[in-house]
């Protein structure tokens, strides 16, 4: 189908091969396209060069990171494009700038553009270009005979294409590409940074990244580049270390390291306002900061993405202090810890947790709330292949009066609720409340129909969950009421 309209469009990107529906990623098979991807950008004339990009990887908090780095210099009079995936409830999302998401209008022509150029390029690309794809495949550790074999770009690969050419036809002063899964081999890897941040490291896609944080640390260390500096989250570990593996692969490529709570750190102060201290000098210091975002873990993001913007005012970006302050006060992020107030109803908080280490600072949040709910509290949960279900439950189930199981309906990885029934009565705290809601429109029912004003429903567990249940939350008209 010849993509005419914006509808044609998105059944053009959705119709590619896309990992993030498939119930098992197959990471070997994914690691095989940066060659080629590469090659062809090569023929596009490289986009991805025509701006400076700050590359984001890690296991939690890098969205966030992202909006935040994005927020600071779009404050300071920055045209700033952000890459971020997955999107919540549009596609477009995926690619703003300052904020704003592309154009359905903008959309179809860059893709009308890249499925043009795409058929010219795979039609009869040289040898030359071939040789290029290789190249860069055994740089980034794929070897074998003609790793370029020809193949369809992913869903995935072509959104980091449009994000890569609509932020070079806006001109804008910096991009921030956050990865997909990995680092490694990840699509937005083809970027040539000014500066690689790498968030905190927990188990998430163990089968396709390995199954101990060391393993994992290795495909995030993937994005370091020669000579670029990174700023990292990553915690010493007893036994398993993943920050051994970013000292040593950002040591191999001569990379400045700069590491929370040793070149740079946050400091508390009664009522939510904090510092920020840059320890080798005092013009890094920044007082009496406060953030929009809830939960003590964005703090560490909020530090990661300071002490990146600091390293860029050493080297001439103009951000002012104000701006810093005036963006962090004022940011919003959807999913994240994000509180709702149905009319006349509960509290609802929207968190797409979805891990254990991702649920334990969600609890953490939730038991430092100063103005939390004092009635019942209900956990309604939905969650996707490959995340731990059971860590997850263990951490959050006994803090809540009663459990609501559902499942969401725009992932083809969905858990099934029956699986998550099964898996909540193994958990430890044995809860006796469970209550099976199939559908995210019969869990929004539910939700209007509670008796308990004074209470909180929170709802995690994917960030695919989370946003269906916002948008049925924002357009009550989608189930029906």
């Amino acid at each position: 189908m010849p993509v005419i309209d914006y509808e044609s469009a998105l059944a053009f990107l959705l119709g590619r091969v896309n990992y993030e529906t498939f119930r098992q990623m197959p990471y070997g098979e994914m690691r095989q396209n940066l060659g080629q991807l590469k090659a062809f950008l090569e023929y596009l004339g490289r986009p991805d060069l025509r701006f400076p990009v700050i590359h984001v990887a890690g296991t939690k908090g890098k969205g966030s990171t992202c909006a935040m780095l994005a927020a600071v210099f779009r404050e300071a009079g920055y045209r700033v494009g952000c890459f971020t995936s997955p999107h919540l409830h549009t596609l477009n999302e995926r690619f703003a700038v300052n904020g704003v998401p592309c154009p359905n209008d903008r959309l179809v022509e860059i893709v009308q553009y890249l499925e043009l150029q795409w058929h010219v390029w795979s039609g009869g690309h040289s040898a030359v270009e071939t040789a290029v794809g290789n190249a860069v495949s055994v740089a980034n550790g794929v070897t074998g005979k003609n790793v370029c074999t020809q193949r369809e770009l992913t869903f995935f690969e072509y959104s980091v294409l449009v994000a890569f050419e609509w932020f070079a036809r806006e001109q804008v002063d910096l991009a921030v590409m956050e990865t997909g899964m990995g680092g490694r081999f990840d699509a937005t890897n083809i970027c040539e940074p000014i500066l690689c941040v790498i968030t905190g490291i927990s188990f998430d896609h163990t089968e396709q990244l390995g199954n101990t944080l060391s393993a994992i640390a290795g495909e995030k260390a993937g994005i370091i580049k020669p000579g670029v500096p990174v700023v990292s989250g990553v915690v010493m570990q007893k036994d398993d270390d993943p920050q051994a593996v970013i000292r040593d692969v950002a040591a191999r490529n001569h990379a400045e390291l700069y590491e929370l709570n040793r070149e740079f750190s946050i400091v508390p102060h009664d009522h939510g306002a904090f510092d920020f201290h840059w320890h080798a000098s005092n013009a890094g210091t920044l007082n009496r900061l406060t953030l929009k975002l809830l939960g003590r873990h964005q703090r560490d993001n909020t530090a990661l993405a300071l002490a990146g913007v600091m390293l860029l005012r050493q080297r001439g970006w103009n951000v002012p202090d104000q701006a810093v302050r005036k963006a962090l006060a004022e940011l919003e992020v959807p999913c994240r810890i994000e509180r709702f107030r149905l009319p006349n109803g509960p509290a609802v908080i929207l968190d797409g947790a979805h891990n254990k280490a991702s649920a334990e600072a969600l609890l953490e949040a939730l038991q430092t709330f100063p103005d939390m709910p004092v009635g019942q509290k209900i956990l309604l949960f939905g969650s996707t292949l490959g995340k731990d279900v059971t860590g997850m439950f263990e951490t959050l189930l006994p803090f809540f009066d009663e459990i609501w199981l559902s499942q969401c309906t725009t992932s083809p990885r969905t858990v099934p609720v029956d699986t998550l029934l099964e898996l909540a009565r193994k958990t430890s705290c044995k809860p006796q409340n469970l209550v099976v809601v199939a559908t995210p429109n019969e869990a929004v029912e539910h939700l209007h129909q509670i008796a308990d004003k004074g209470g909180l429903v929170c709802v995690t567990g994917s960030l695919y969950f989370a946003a269906e249940i916002r948008e049925l939350l924002i357009h009550p008209n989608l189930c029906g009421r």
